[in-house]
């Protein structure tokens, strides 16, 4: 048997490779992951794995995927999976072809519409993500200069953001949107491809109850991000575009209400929701925030919100 480390930001990932010449992933959660988040993985996988759905991962422990081990006194989630052969293509600040951008999006639609099926787990599965700013931000982990920055601007960013969330409730018929199982996190690094194609979407450690709409268009800045400057977020609008009107094509049955103003609130909508993730990732110590990581650009586009409306 072999094990040989394939890296991660907050989980370590790991190639297996058994006596039978058989390849798996091993993983080993961050350090903040939950039980309910794991459950919801293996339901979600679980059920695709009887749709025969190839571009999913295949869980292999899933009667046993609730098992935590103790490594570097910190305690990790253990997950095994098949591994799929093919590699990624792109980091996640790198841009990819119009074609792959095609592929991908025509790929979310289908996995939408193989997820729409699946139940909840239990009621509370139905309440989507809500918005919620950590109450502070003191004790978080961050190089000197982006803690400094952060400090500085911390009132103006909770009030920018205050004002954005309203006006996106306002602006989107939220009541109408297509809730159901999503992916969460479609970046470049989460996508396997195979002689040009998409093979698979992996780390479905994100998946959870929300609307097809902004798991699309989140997935669409994701994928269309420009570099890893600090400065302010930048996309590549044309490419935006064409990935959600690929999408639409593929997938008649969400509300097209939601797919327009991308620069205008979208944009910024999505720089908050990533904001939020990396503001709780710091807090429970599984990031250090610092510059190069696509934090600072994002934290200050919602801070320009304010600025701009």
């Amino acid at each position: 048997m072999s094990i040989t480390p394939l890296g991660g930001y907050s989980n370590m990932n790991y190639s297996v490779t058994d006596l039978d010449n058989k390849h798996y992933v091993l993983r080993l959660s961050s350090i903040n992951r939950s039980s309910e988040s794991l459950n919801h993985e293996c339901h979600v996988l679980s059920r695709l794995e009887q749709k025969d759905l190839s571009i999913a991962p295949k869980l292999i422990n899933k009667n046993n995927y609730s098992l935590f081990i103790k490594y570097s006194d910190t305690k990790h989630s253990v997950s095994l999976f098949e591994k799929i052969p093919g590699k990624i293509d792109c980091l996640w600040w790198e841009e990819c072809s119009d074609d792959k951008i095609l592929k991908i999006f025509c790929s979310l639609a289908k996995l939408h519409l193989q997820m729409s099926d699946i139940s909840p787990l239990n009621s509370e599965d139905f309440k989507s993500s809500s918005f919620n700013l950590p109450s502070q931000i003191y004790s978080i982990s961050a190089t000197s200069e982006v803690k400094s920055y952060l400090l500085k601007n911390w009132k103006i960013f909770c009030q920018s953001a205050e004002i954005l969330k309203k006006d996106i409730d306002c602006y989107f018929p939220w009541k109408e949107a297509s809730y159901q199982w999503i992916h969460g996190d479609i970046q470049m690094e989460n996508i396997i491809f195979k002689e040009d194609e998409v093979a698979a979407f992996i780390d479905f450690e994100s998946v959870k109850w929300d609307s097809c709409e902004k798991d699309a268009i989140f997935s669409a800045f994701r994928v269309c991000r420009k570099g890893k400057s600090d400065e302010y977020f930048e996309y590549n609008a044309n490419k935006l575009k064409i990935s959600l009107n690929q999408y639409l094509k593929e997938n008649p049955y969400v509300n097209r209400s939601f797919f327009s103003m991308y620069d205008s609130l979208w944009k910024f909508y999505y720089c908050l929701d990533q904001t939020i993730l990396y503001l709780k990732n710091a807090l429970e110590g599984v990031w250090t925030l610092r510059e190069g990581i696509g934090f600072l650009p994002c934290f200050k586009e919602v801070i320009l919100y304010k600025t701009i409306y």
